[in-house]
């Protein structure tokens, strides 16, 4: 998993070793399923965080929603401090949704959606690499107008 493209690309901007980014040793995280598919659920999508904020299309004011808080314990505070930087630097705002978050419940129906449009019926048409069945999801990202944004938030 790590040698994933886009994970690669974040452990190269944290300019530091796998031993000292992740709290945990191999043997920790693959101790059981459920651990390890949740390090790797979380560590890919801070990978993706770091590769749209590369992004050409990404803007100065453009928002990153990130399901969940924007705590880890999968990667170590010092790198998240790090990537908080550089998403200032940008002048990108990353967003957690958690359970509390006014805009949860709104996303959470249309999400499940979109996700069922793309799984359902997409996915049989898309000419994937991939030839094991299992390893075959496709993905999306989008953007939300701000008005919404402001509208869920108060603001």
């Amino acid at each position: 998993m790590l040698n994933l493209e886009p994970l690669k690309k974040l452990i190269e901007f944290f300019h530091d070793s796998i031993d000292n980014i992740f709290p945990y040793k191999k043997a920790v995280v693959c101790s059981n399923l459920s651990t390890l598919l949740s390090f790797a659920q979380e560590v890919l999508e801070w990978s993706l965080v770091y590769e749209i904020a590369n992004r050409s299309e990404i803007r100065e004011g453009d928002f990153i929603l990130k399901d969940g808080t924007l705590r880890s314990l999968n990667i170590k505070q010092k790198y998240l401090v790090e990537l908080g930087k550089f998403l200032h630097e940008k002048k990108i705002i990353i967003v957690g949704i958690t359970k509390n978050s006014p805009i949860k419940m709104e996303l959470s129906y249309t999400l499940r959606q979109i996700d069922r449009y793309l799984q359902d019926q997409l996915r049989q048409t898309y000419p994937f690499a991939e030839k094991d069945l299992k390893r075959q999801k496709l993905c999306c990202w989008f953007e939300i107008p701000d008005n919404v944004l402001l509208a869920s938030y108060g603001g």
